[in-house]
């Protein structure tokens, strides 16, 4: 499986098939047991473990996110990020319309695991936070499942668009992503076809 530099990449399989298995290595948190993961012409093994943890942005089905302000919760991405970087990625992906809709703005606690939000609204969030850093790859796993069609189809849309010029791996199960992605890749009986 070859994933190219600033390429939209879907990776789909059903359930149990091994895409969090492959997230888990790109990760460093798992070893293959065969074989090797090459990063510009070098086995991963050989990257410094927080250097290329800082260079990837992940979000996960289950957005983490905490019961303190929006402000505070993006800002993990990025602690020393100013209020005008944070406004800017946050417009980039659709986040501060509204956000800014709320009474205390970018200081509206969003309770426990953001539970005062809606679906769209945590992942957009957990979005901003990761791009702030400015991450040179983003890992989406199954970070959509949990919306409706309508919902999936816009989100993907603002990810291509605020992720331009970055590498994108979307993990999913859902067929219907397909037309978003640059290339497909099929995780099935324990092998990887390029559709």
């Amino acid at each position: 499986m070859v994933i190219p530099k600033s390429q939209f990449v879907l990776l789909i399989g059903d359930s149990g098939s091994g895409k969090s298995t492959i997230v888990d290595i790109l990760l460093k948190l798992r070893m293959p047991q065969r074989g090797a993961l090459i990063v510009n012409g070098k086995n991963l093994n050989e990257y410094n473990l927080k250097s290329w943890r800082s260079s990837i942005g992940y979000v996960s089905q289950e957005v983490m996110l905490f019961n303190k302000s929006i402000l505070e919760n993006i800002l993990d991405g990025k602690p020393e990020a100013t209020m005008e970087e944070v406004i800017s990625i946050c417009k980039r992906v659709n986040a501060h319309d509204f956000i800014d809709g709320f009474p205390e703005g970018y200081d509206t606690n969003i309770g426990d695991m953001g539970g005062k939000l809606s679906g769209g609204q945590r992942q957009r969030i957990a979005l901003a936070r990761s791009l702030l850093r400015n991450p040179e790859i983003l890992i989406f796993d199954e970070a959509t499942n949990a919306l409706d069609q309508h919902s999936e189809d816009q989100i993907i849309q603002e990810i291509k668009e605020a992720c331009k010029g970055k590498t994108v791996l979307f993990i999913t199960h859902r067929l219907s992503t397909m037309e978003h992605a640059d290339i497909i890749y099929e995780l099935s009986d324990g092998k990887v076809k390029k559709l």
